[in-house]
């Protein structure tokens, strides 16, 4: 079954046209079953990542507000490229998430 019998079953089921083929059924519920368990996937990806990302940038006001108050004594260029290296990783993450977990549908 290719690409375009799918689509037809699946306008066929949109316009509550009996589907002679219960084969087919099957194949369009599966595929409607996958695309779900891909977007719950995609979703806990996404906050899981999100998480991440907002835990790191913490971090990072946190280590400022050390800084800030004298708590924390540290060479500045350890600083500097912490901080860089942070905000780099949380730009870097959020690319990859959303260019893999949403791709362009033109591919």
């Amino acid at each position: 079954m290719d690409h375009s019998d799918v689509d037809a079953l699946a306008k066929a089921e949109a316009n509550d046209v009996e589907i002679p083929n219960p084969t087919a059924t099957r194949i369009l519920d599966q595929g409607s079953t996958r695309r779900d368990q891909e977007n719950e996937l995609h979703k806990l990806y996404g906050v899981v990542l999100l998480c991440v990302a907002v835990a790191q940038i913490a971090a990072v006001n946190e280590y400022f507000v050390l800084l800030a108050f004298g708590v924390w004594h540290g060479d500045p260029t350890t600083f500097r490229v912490f901080t860089s290296s942070v905000f780099a990783e949380v730009i870097g993450l959020l690319y990859i998430v959303t260019h893999n977990l949403f791709p362009r549908r033109d591919r």
